[in-house]
């Protein structure tokens, strides 16, 4: 993206540089419903605008500032870099029928709205996408690749991470290349798969009161420093 485009969020209008600080921002804001009906968006987008709102005026939110400079949503983007540093190697293989389970307790909670069947259809496309070592370099999805794996990311079944190298375009010049793998996260996988539906990691993610208040000391330094000098 241009360095004056930007990720724009449907609940409340905030800017993101990247898609990943608006899916936190998102998830930290208004959650990860799955599914809005046409005769509650309208409601459902206006309760998001006074809860922002509110927000603001607390202190806990400015509209003004990028998404990633907000203090939650870097502790937020902190947290799942670390997450996805871990080495999942130890984990079992994943299989069609683990993987479908995960995915339908995770797409459809209440058991009611997803036949088994596409659950498992989804699980063989992503596994087979994805090949024998659970990942694969982006730009090789397709648009409904793309869609499916977004989906299932929101609900931490799978995992973007970004590396990013020195390339050399002259003797004196160097630009930074940036690939994105996508990989199975092992853990939340098997962890619904087994019917356990209580997630300790992210329990208060939704809540922005609870976020705050596990930031460290630091980031309100940090932030009250910017302030000071700003002003």
């Amino acid at each position: 993206m241009g360095e004056d485009e930007y990720y724009v969020c449907i609940f409340c209008g905030a800017l993101a540089r990247t898609r990943e600080g608006l899916k936190a921002h998102t998830h930290i804001y208004h959650g990860t419903r799955t599914y809005i009906s046409l005769d509650e968006i309208n409601s459902y987008v206006d309760g998001q605008m006074r809860k922002m709102k509110e927000l603001e005026k607390q202190g806990k939110y400015d509209p003004r500032r990028i998404v990633e400079d907000d203090p939650a949503v870097a502790q937020a983007l902190k947290n799942k870099k670390k997450r996805v540093e871990r080495d999942w190697s130890s984990y079992p293989v994943i299989t069609v029928k683990t993987f479908a389970k995960a995915i339908k307790r995770a797409l459809d909670p209440s058991g009611e709205n997803m036949k088994d069947e596409d659950a498992v259809d989804i699980a063989w496309s992503v596994l087979n996408f994805l090949g024998p070592d659970g990942e694969i370099i982006e730009n090789f999805m397709d648009k409904e690749m793309h869609k499916i794996l977004y989906l299932l990311e929101d609900h931490g079944l799978i995992e973007f991470e970004i590396d990013e190298y020195n390339v050399y375009k002259f003797f004196t010049s160097m630009d930074k290349w940036s690939v994105v793998r996508v990989k199975l996260n092992p853990p939340e996988i098997l962890r619904l798969a087994d019917g356990n539906t209580e997630n300790n990691e992210d329990s208060a993610s939704n809540d922005p009161n609870e976020i705050y208040k596990t930031l460290p000391e630091e980031v309100w330094s940090e932030r009250n420093s910017t302030n000071k000098d700003s002003g």
